[in-house]
């Protein structure tokens, strides 16, 4: 039997269009960095803007229940999700990480601690390739945090 040839995705073009059910990428970077801790029964969420030697930031930190590392290959694929569908905000597996669709040289950085044990990662677009790793943090805290760089415009805004 003849192997038949796999359907591509244009991943990056694919995040565009997704993320243009937003009306602006400051909407998008908020109100899905919201639906994360709401799902996760958080209690707390501190939001900073800021900008550091590269490039201006946003950056959530809840106190939700923590991701484990093995949870981060997961949270990193696109449209996989733990999520069930009419069961919370999320389900799709896509959430923030639409913004890289509003800007490709975004990054995205997400912590995760229970206080003993942190777990970070990367995600960020490399020559049209969604590319992630596991990243050192000796931050320690209950919680997941989530940063993620802005445009200027979207920096502006918010």
């Amino acid at each position: 039997m003849k192997a038949l040839p796999e359907v591509g995705v244009d991943l990056p073009h694919m995040l565009e269009n997704f993320a243009r059910m937003y009306n602006s990428g400051s909407e998008l970077a908020v109100g899905e960095a919201i639906g994360n801790p709401v799902d996760e029964e958080s209690t707390q969420m501190d939001i900073t803007l800021g900008k550091d030697s590269v490039v201006q930031f946003i950056h959530f930190r809840n106190n939700g229940s923590p991701m484990k590392r093995s949870d981060f290959a997961n949270y990193n694929h696109i449209a996989r999700s733990s999520k069930t569908f009419g069961e919370g905000l999320g389900f799709a597996g896509i959430g923030g990480k639409l913004y890289l669709g509003i800007w490709t040289g975004s990054k995205i950085i997400t912590t995760s601690s229970d206080g003993n044990t942190t777990n970070a990662s990367e995600l960020y677009f490399n020559n049209e390739k969604l590319m992630w790793d596991f990243i050192k943090s000796d931050e320690k805290f209950y919680g997941t945090q989530y940063k993620v760089y802005l445009t200027n415009e979207d920096f502006t805004v918010l």
